[in-house]
């Protein structure tokens, strides 16, 4: 039952709403003397067949009497009151004292008058039939708004959007459900205040789910999937409800404000979050800001992070094999923080071969995450080898001829280091063999390792014992590993043959002599000595390949 016609004050002295000032000083002197003896006192508009009874005393008969004092007062209290201006009035209110609601009904619709209209509101109000009220009231207040208010008091200032505004306040206040019965309405005066008297209190609270959403900035990547997660709740129950209610730029502001920290809650929740899962648990976060953005640069920074997570969710380990992906990356980690050095190399190979193995086993030789990171920790290893050697290899272009060199114990030191450096190169290779690669990977590494065959073959590091091996790959291409690099160029000279002749090795032995001699010559003992080094290294093996053939 709505407050304002239960303890109406109209009711309480019993009077219709415009009644005389002489009858409403009549009934409250009554009131007042029976009261003070303890009598009950009633009145036929009571209406005791529908309301309930009337609450009275001193002070409430005394309240009842100040509340319609001033016109516009008057006036409010008037729209939630019964008002008798024609002898229809007089008829139909006979059959509400008889208890007869619909004989009162049918007869106030008989004829369309300002104070028929007022009382079919008050009793369709009284019924609780609130879409009927609400149709009725428009008619009212269309078509005898100021008739209405003249009728109650000449005095009063009230126009028709003020009438508007407090009969839709009183029903609100009341918990009346005003945005499941205004379909039908189309005066915009009636839609704009239903509206915004409607809208506040959701916008109200969605902001203030805004604000605790906000608060959880800086406490963590849990406390900011946690504020998302709430903050989502509140829009899915309440947004909905200002479509259609706000202009379209009211609307356009708070939904951008509510997905922009939607999006933001993703975001330091990814971003802090060392969840294995944390793209996942992010993602439905993500596309709920995006749903709800309404404008083009929201929607555009929405869409960007979307996209940036499916692209990171895309490139994550399949599920069964996440611990092993896991371990690989710690290696890795661990790999690139280290100097450039081959050792590094093959103890990332040995470290990650069980993992990389036990991928395979379970997705499969072909599958292109298993070719993926199979590649990057190849591409990984392969960049040290080939910038050890390099490196190497550039110390000893950079010195001055063996043979008129006045540091020959340095010069040989680093051909030392060079098969020393080119024989690990090597061992690390074999291991590299072990792993499949994907195809466009692939080719570079060969290239790579065909130029570290032929500086072994140079310098006489054996490599016989290896046997390449072939496997099906994968046709995809990406690849996540370093590029390899190209070995530096060497001296020119063919690979050497599994069968020679005794020719190449009779020129083997006259050249190696020979560089012997010339070193002699320019230094002496140290230089014969050097010179013999030089000469089995490279200068034999030239002589060795070019009589072979």
């Amino acid at each position: 039952m709505i407050k304002e016609i239960q303890d109406n004050p109209f009711r309480i002295l019993g009077v219709y709403s415009n009644s005389a000032t002489r009858d409403i000083v009549a009934n409250e002197g009554k009131m007042k003397a029976f009261l003070k003896v303890g009598k009950a006192v009633s009145y036929p508009l009571d209406l005791l067949s529908f309301l309930p009874p009337a609450e009275r005393n001193e002070a409430i008969v005394t309240t009842a009497k100040s509340q319609i004092a001033l016109p516009d007062d008057k006036v409010k209290y008037a729209q939630f009151w019964f008002i008798k201006s024609t002898p229809i009035d007089d008829i139909a209110f006979n059959h509400l004292f008889k208890g007869d609601f619909n004989g009162a009904v049918e007869t106030f619709k008989k004829k369309v008058t300002a104070s028929s209209l007022q009382n079919l509101v008050v009793c369709y109000l009284i019924k609780g039939n609130y879409q009927d009220a609400l149709q009725t009231a428009v008619s009212l207040y269309s078509q005898f708004s100021t008739e209405f208010v003249n009728t109650i008091d000449q005095q009063s200032s009230l126009d028709k959007k003020t009438l508007i505004s407090q009969f839709v306040d009183c029903l609100l206040s009341s918990r009346v459900d005003l945005s499941s019965i205004k379909s039908s309405l189309t005066d915009s005066d009636w839609l704009g205040i239903i509206n915004s008297r409607t809208s506040k209190p959701i916008v109200d609270n969605l902001k203030k789910a805004l604000e605790t959403a906000r608060a959880s900035r800086g406490k963590g990547s849990n406390a900011r999937f946690n504020a998302g997660k709430k903050l989502i709740e509140a829009v899915k129950i309440d947004l909905p409800k200002l479509k259609g209610v706000l202009d379209s730029l009211q609307y356009q502001v708070l939904a951008d404000e509510l997905a922009n920290e939607i999006l933001q809650c993703g975001i330091d929740y990814f971003n802090d979050s060392e969840d294995d899962d944390a793209p996942h648990k992010a993602m439905p976060i993500q596309k709920y800001a995006l749903s709800i953005a309404a404008g083009s640069v929201t929607k555009d920074r929405c869409k960007e992070n979307v996209d940036i997570l499916q692209k990171i969710i895309k490139s994550l380990p399949p599920k069964e094999v996440a611990v092993e992906a896991k371990a690989i990356n710690k290696e890795l980690e661990k790999f690139c923080k280290l100097p450039d050095k081959i050792s590094h190399s093959v103890t990332l190979l040995n470290a990650t071969k069980p993992h990389v193995q036990a991928i395979k086993n379970k997705l499969g030789s072909t599958n292109s995450f298993y070719l993926k990171i199979s590649t990057q920790v190849v591409g990984n290893a392969l960049h040290n080898v080939i910038e050890e050697v390099n490196t190497v290899m550039s110390s000893l272009d950079r010195s001055s001829s063996p043979y008129l060199s006045q540091t020959q114990t340095d010069k040989l030191l680093k051909l030392l280091l060079l098969k020393q450096t080119v024989e690990e190169a090597w061992k690390a290779t074999r291991l590299m063999d072990g792993f499949d690669l994907e195809p466009e990977f692939k080719t570079r590494y060969q290239t790579n390792r065909s130029s570290l065959k032929s500086l072994c073959d140079q310098i006489g590091v054996s490599t016989s014992t290896y046997t390449p091996s072939s496997r099906s790959t994968s046709t995809r291409s990406t690849s996540t590993a370093r590029p390899a690099a190209v070995y530096s160029s060497s001296s020119s000279s063919n690979s050497s043959s599994s069968s020679k002749s005794n020719n190449g090795w009779v020129a083997y032995g006259i050249a190696t002599f020979a560089t012997g001699i010339v070193g002699a010559m320019a230094n002496g003992g140290e230089g014969f000595f050097v010179g013999l080094i030089i000469g089995a290294l490279f200068i034999g093996n030239i002589a060795r390949a070019i009589f072979s053939d």
